[in-house]
């Protein structure tokens, strides 16, 4: 069974300069934002589980918000460029999501950023991630909009990332959340991913975060075990 439709190893070395444009900038800023809003704070160092965390972009958010992160991914070049920024509070090591060497029960909380839209088995990835997690612990999921602007412009571009990604949209992830409990499902992310109307994200992020529009960038979802 193919496990991942794109080898991200191929692009590791250059893979966060695109959260240095003025593009990704704006998107990592609400990225990270509406992340923080679905995470809780972390004052006794809970164990939190990173699933597809490639240079570990992400898992530095989580270890800023006082987790023990353990980061993995199947790529071993992103998991070189994860241990490489030597983030306090963060482990990484080449793992599959679909196949996790971590015990039942031994994570407190577990997540996975942009990463389900590129494997063949999302279902399995997920059912893994809750077989880590304690009772009671909680799932994040964060994924792209096959619905957004932006999804929209790379398919026209026939980004080769992109072309063979299964995208989701607030129903599909909440589908995919369905075997948790609690479930919460928001898009996020309202940019208009063309240079002159970028500007605009203060305007647009606030009225689609109060309206609860769905074609945000960005799709997180969380529930319990």
């Amino acid at each position: 069974m193919k496990k991942q439709f794109f080898d991200f190893g191929t692009i590791a070395h250059e893979y966060d300069q695109w959260f240095r444009t003025p593009i990704g900038c704006v998107y990592g800023k609400l990225e990270s934002k509406a992340l923080n809003r679905f995470l809780p704070s972390s004052d006794s160092g809970e164990k939190m589980l990173d699933v597809g965390c490639g240079t570990g972009h992400f898992s530095e958010l989580f270890a800023e918000r006082g987790f023990r992160v353990y980061g993995v991914d199947i790529s071993a070049k992103m998991i070189e460029v994860a241990q490489s920024k030597s983030i306090p509070g963060a482990t990484f090591g080449v793992a599959d999501m679909v196949d996790l060497p971590f015990p039942d029960e031994y994570f407190d909380i577990a997540a996975s950023v942009a990463a389900l839209e590129f494997v063949a088995d999302p279902e399995r990835a997920l059912q893994e991630m809750i077989r880590c997690l304690k009772p009671g612990g909680s799932v994040l999921i964060a994924v792209l909009n096959e619905s957004s602007p932006l999804a929209r412009k790379r398919k026209r571009r026939g980004s080769e990332i992109f072309k063979t990604a299964h995208l989701f949209t607030v129903k599909k992830l909440k589908k995919l959340l369905s075997p948790l409990n609690n479930v919460e499902v928001r898009a996020t992310a309202f940019v208009l991913p063309w240079r002159g109307l970028v500007w605009s994200y203060p305007l647009t992020e606030f009225l689609g975060t109060r309206l609860n529009w769905r074609w945000g960038d960005f799709i997180i979802g969380k529930g319990i075990r």
